[in-house]
């Protein structure tokens, strides 16, 4: 019996490293407004929508990240007399996010949205909702804060 034992000493093998450069990604918004809503009553839509513009690169995905008060936010943000938080002063707004053609899209469970950009490299997402206060609310002015970031997923 004849044994043959090759031992491979060295193999050279390449890698490639690549890069894409695209353009950065800009945000802009412009506020939810619900005006005056009567204690105890719901208000269904605002007085003025939110809107998010997100430009970028053309026919990318992009990831919208969602934080409600510094918080993950599931379409719920909690609203507070004069910003300040506090448990018995709240109000909830139930956050609804649509395309521009009207298409209604949901946050994921880790509050986020996917997105395709356009041929432009846009995407425009128009914030409504509702907000039902209680009947024994403070009376004043409520506020919260939805925080935005936006990247490319490919």
């Amino acid at each position: 019996m004849v044994i043959i034992n090759t031992l491979t000493i060295a193999e050279e093998i390449t890698l490639d490293v690549t890069a894409r450069i695209v353009e950065n990604l800009t945000i802009t918004t412009n506020d939810v407004n619900f005006g005056k809503i009567v204690r105890g009553k719901e208000k269904r839509e605002p007085d003025v929508s939110g809107m998010i513009y997100i430009d970028g690169e053309s026919n990318s995905i992009v990831s919208l990240e969602l934080q409600g008060n510094g918080e993950e936010m599931k379409n719920i943000l909690n609203l507070y007399y004069k910003g300040i938080k506090n448990e018995e002063n709240k109000i909830a707004y139930k956050a609804k996010f649509f395309r521009k053609n009207g298409e209604e899209v949901l946050l994921n469970s880790n509050g986020k949205l996917t997105l395709n950009l356009s041929d432009e490299g846009s995407e425009e997402i128009n914030l409504k909702g509702s907000i039902q206060t209680d009947k024994n609310i403070e009376l004043g002015n409520y506020e919260g804060v939805i925080s935005i970031r936006v990247k490319y997923l490919r």
